[in-house]
């Protein structure tokens, strides 16, 4: 373990276990960290051996490309053929030539060409110098035996300045416990020694490394202490000037760190600025000085990531900064205390989502599309979990609040569609599904079940869109099943809203919204259908009848709710005829043959209405049907117009449009004609009889005579 993480962790989980649960969290606290700071200690060595094992392929690639290269060589050698000849024409040909050619003795080791691997893979010679645990060419260093004690002399000298930091915290409180030696003099002599511990430090940078870096780390971590303890517990610094140090020694901490390059420095000197203020505590304080505090600590963190992807430390803020935060809300927290809370986790969320693109962007070139998964989808759900806790007296809050928190991915993922699509593009679509994530929560969270329904189902369409334009079979089917469950759950959940306008109402409009999803769903999979599968022209057709039928069956459902029994069969015939002739009207521009069945279908539709008008009127004029039927007459008609135009394929079938039509006609006249004659000439139904030979008769004479003139 050579950063010592399990002895941190264990620390911090002592510490923070022990406040949170007094009686058993000290041990099972340390428990605990230990085995997360070995479970990312491990994590790191096998990260670095995967990168070691690939350095180690790209090189095996390279040297095989090399290997033309040495086919030179044998021209090296080609000088010696035409000395064999000579000495061939001698008298003794082979038995004189094996003495003459002896082999160089081994103390002299020069082979004929020993200089092509040295000058044409000089990387080689450095590779094999590593694995030998030797210094690199042109610097020296200590025998490869001292490897091991180095480590482990590493591991104890980070143990004993754990140990010196964590004795120096609870010398503080023993000093003020006893009242030994004014306290400003203890104060400076800590900073003042915390400050020659980082000098000597800095000086042994060179020679003793790792030595060096933990003094500094410990120095830095004291000193963070020490001016925390001047400010809030003993009152030595006014508020302006203990801000004003605490951001200089965060920036200086990022510094050191950033100039040396050390993960250690930082994870150190952070461990020692979160846990300041725990070891400092009396008990009782402001949360929002604790949370400024913090939030100067995690500056200091985003200026690290903006010059170095150090996951280890970016998480080590991110755990100190939530985790306290939660314990103090779990203890301390009151409603009264929402507007100073808030801005502060806010604040904590838009610094740890930026550190987590930060680190993303500052990847090696290889590895920029790595997403940190405990920061992408640990932030939001600390964040919502805690966000969750202060609005839970607010009515929506925590609708509104998961609306907001999935918009802003949203937006996030778009802005980084746009400017790192090819290098962040698995960090973007992690973006996108925390994004859709909630946003598909909000809507239960702030509406009903039919709202819900709908919604889910413009969800499905949007998850389905996404999963075409990425060749994404999962996500495609997973919108379709979406979109169908949603439908569903709004049949569940639906209820007669009598009250309600007709047409501005939750169930109206939900059916409008799915009705609306299932007709883009078709739609698009009809475009993309060459870049499909086969089963997916299946589900087209599917979605063409889903879509149908909740566009016409939202719309029938809201005239029978809210139009009298004996306007309904006019309405509905108004309603049927609109959308079929808007469906014919789009049929051409949008190039999709299924608008052309709707339309289509329109004649079948007009015999239901008649059926239904004969059950519930006198006569089909009646009731508005004197306005209903000629504006289904003139859709019909306007209809087959443009089916004979666009559609030739369909012609058999036009034809019996065209011959429905007229029959349908014939009788609506001849119903009219006839009640109007037995209005006209009262008690003579005779006459009114007549009139349904009669109408036919005369549209049979029309026919025969004037029929070819029909276009």
């Amino acid at each position: 373990m050579k950063n010592g993480l399990p002895i941190i962790f264990a620390a911090l989980g002592f510490f923070i276990g022990g406040l949170a649960f007094p009686s058993v969290g000290w041990i099972t606290g340390a428990a605990l960290g230990f085995l997360i700071g070995a479970f990312i200690e491990m994590k790191r060595r096998v990260g670095e051996l995967e990168n070691e094992i690939t350095f180690l392929k790209s090189l095996k690639k390279y040297a095989a490309e090399e290997k033309p290269a040495a086919v030179d060589i044998p021209t090296a050698r080609e000088p010696e053929p035409p000395a064999a000849p000579a000495v061939a024409k001698q008298p003794i040909p082979e038995p004189t030539t094996v003495p003459v050619i002896e082999p160089p003795p081994p103390a002299k080791a020069t082979p004929p060409f020993p200089a092509p691997p040295a000058v044409k893979s000089p990387i080689l010679t450095a590779i094999k110098q590593y694995f030998a645990g030797g210094p690199p060419a042109g610097r020296a260093g200590p025998p490869a035996q001292a490897g091991p004690p180095a480590q482990a002399g590493n591991l104890i000298v980070r143990v004993g300045a754990i140990v010196l930091f964590f004795g120096v915290g609870f010398l503080l409180k023993f000093a003020v416990d006893r009242g030994l030696i004014p306290i400003e003099l203890r104060l400076a002599g800590v900073a003042l020694a915390a400050i020659c511990v980082v000098g000597i430090g800095w000086r042994l940078r060179e020679r003793r490394p790792a030595y060096a870096l933990s003094l500094q780390g410990v120095g830095v971590g004291i000193l963070f202490m020490t001016a925390f303890a001047a400010f809030r517990i003993y009152h030595l610094l006014p508020a302006a000037l203990a801000f004003v140090l605490l951001v200089a020694l965060a920036v200086f901490s990022a510094l050191l760190a950033v100039l040396q390059n050390s993960r250690a420095l930082a994870a150190l000197g952070v461990s020692g600025g979160f846990l300041a203020p725990i070891l400092a505590s009396t008990g009782q304080g402001s949360h929002v000085v604790l949370f400024s505090y913090y939030a100067i600590l995690n500056v200091g963190i985003f200026i690290v990531a903006w010059f170095k992807a150090w996951r280890l430390l970016n998480v080590l803020g991110f755990l100190f900064t939530f985790v306290i935060g939660s314990i103090w809300g779990y203890q301390f927290y009151q409603p009264q205390y929402f507007n100073s809370t808030q801005p502060f986790l806010i604040l904590f969320f838009l610094m740890y989502v930026a550190v987590s693109v930060l680190a993303a962007i500052r990847q090696p070139v290889k590895l920029k599309g790595y997403v940190g998964g405990t920061l992408v989808f640990g932030v939001p759900v600390a964040a919502f979990a805690l966000q969750a806790n202060l609005v839970e007296d607010y009515e929506y809050g925590l609708a509104w609040s998961a609306l907001a928190l999935g918009a802003f991915y949203l937006a996030l993922t778009g802005w980084l569609f746009k400017k790192f699509r090819a290098t962040l593009r698995l960090l973007s679509e992690a973006f996108l599904a925390t994004g859709t994530v909630f946003v598909t929560l909000a809507i239960p969270f702030g509406l009903n079940a039919r709202w819900t329904s709908a919604l889910w189902a413009l969800e499905g369409a949007a998850i389905l869109w996404i999963g075409v334009r990425q060749q994404r079979p999962l996500a495609r089917g997973f919108g379709m099943v979406l979109q169908l469950g949603a439908g569903i759950a709004f049949l569940i959940g639906l209820q007669d809203i009598p009250e309600a306008p007709p047409f501005l109402n939750a169930n109206y409009l939900g059916a409008l919204l799915i009705s609306a999803a299932g007709f883009f769903t078709a739609y698009y999979l009809h475009r993309r259908r060459d870049q499909l599968k086969s089963y997916e022209s299946d589900a087209s057709a599917l979605f063409c009848v889903w879509t149908t039928l909740w566009w016409f069956g939202g719309g029938l459902y809201e005239i029978q709710q809210h139009v009298s029994q004996s306007y309904q069969p006019a309405a509905a015939l108004v309603f049927i005829s609109l959308s079929t002739a808007a469906s014919q009207f789009f049929m051409k521009p949008m190039n999709w043959p299924f608008l052309g069945i709707i339309a289509r279908g329109q004649l079948p539709a007009m015999w239901l209405m008649l059926a239904a008008t004969a059950l519930r009127a006198p006569h089909p004029l009646a009731d508005w049907g004197a306005a209903a039927w000629p504006l289904a007459a003139a859709a019909h008609y306007w209809i087959l117009h443009r089916q004979d135009e666009s559609a030739p394929l369909y012609a058999s079938y036009l034809q019996f449009l065209h011959a429905g039509a007229v029959w349908l006609l014939t009788i609506l006249i001849s119903w009219e004609v006839s009640y109007q004659v037995n209005e006209w000439v009262q008690g003579a139904g005779i006459w009114g009889w007549m009139m349904w030979g009669l109408a036919p008769a005369l549209a049979v004479y029309a026919l025969a005579t004037s029929g070819r003139r029909i276009a």
